[in-house]
């Protein structure tokens, strides 16, 4: 921090020493002196009158010291809190950059955590035990449990009692599976859900880049169950359904059972519900098609 004190200094030497600059040059016609300077007459005074003299100026002086004293404080007090505004921008965007930093830490050990969890899924043959599909590729046989429950039951009863049979099935063969995937996935997008907007678009893009199609199938039905309906606030707000594949959905009527914001840009879904003429469908909305 610079001090402004030097130039204070040469005002006050200017201010005070040119009247005293200018006093030794005026003459002074006295009876007994006849002409004389100001300090040639004053040096003649009684001490009395030098002593209030003297007083007089440095009184003078010690007032413009006085200033001069408040004008460089007021100086310096401005540019210490110029100072401490810097430091405090700075230990801000310090914090805000740590705090993204942490986030975006949190986040990322998520996605790693999520594939972990799919790359350790395996199905077992129930007669001999051998593997029938692992990591990602179970997520296509629980689909087809679900298909074949849904499509079994459906013959003699309500598309909703079908539906609830089919997740029953689901959740009594694969619960263990899915009870972890799910909340996983849920305690994940409810996470960045309360991160700052720029992040939320920039990570939520991310997260559900690697959601595979019958993950989206069995996400999409989890969302009409009673266990995962908390997630469909998370499906409209992050446009889960953008890349669904509609063709495989169970029955065209579900598509109207979820709210048109959760398939973002999904063409496929507006071409399913045209061309049934449905007139629950919610009204189309041209988006930016997003991965």
């Amino acid at each position: 921090m610079k001090s402004n004190w030097l130039p204070v200094f040469c005002l006050v030497a200017v201010v005070g020493g040119f009247p005293l600059i200018s006093l030794g040059h005026i003459e002074y016609t006295d009876p007994k002196l006849g002409t004389a300077s100001f300090f040639t007459k004053f040096s003649m005074l009684p001490p009395n009158e030098i002593g209030d003299t003297l007083a007089g100026i440095f009184g003078s002086l010690a007032f413009l010291a006085a200033i001069a004293a408040l004008i460089m404080q007021s100086a310096e007090l401005s540019a210490q809190r110029q100072e401490l505004s810097r430091q405090a921008d700075e230990s801000q965007k310090r914090n805000e950059f740590l705090h993204q930093q942490s986030v975006e830490n949190s986040i990322f050990e998520m996605l790693r955590t999520h594939n972990q969890v799919v790359n350790g899924l395996d199905l077992l043959a129930k007669d001999d035990g051998r593997p029938v599909a692992t990591g990602r590729d179970c997520f296509s046989s629980f689909y087809k449990t679900m298909s074949r429950a849904y499509r079994k039951k459906r013959k003699g009863h309500d598309d909703e009692v079908a539906r609830f049979y089919a997740s029953t099935v689901l959740w009594n063969e694969h619960g263990n599976d899915l009870g972890h995937y799910f909340r996983l996935l849920y305690n994940s997008f409810r996470f960045i859900s309360e991160t700052d907007k720029e992040l939320q678009y920039k990570y939520g893009r991310l997260f559900r880049a690697q959601l595979s199609d019958p993950e989206l199938l069995l996400i999409y039905y989890n969302c009409l169950s009673e266990k995962g309906k908390t997630f469909l606030n998370y499906a409209v707000e992050f446009e889960i359904f953008d890349n669904l594949p509609v063709s495989k959905i169970l029955d065209q009527s579900h598509l109207t059972l979820v709210p048109r914001a959760a398939f973002g840009g999904n063409d496929l879904h507006e071409t399913s519900q045209n061309t049934k003429g449905s007139s629950q469908a919610p009204k189309a909305v041209k988006k930016e098609r997003r991965p």
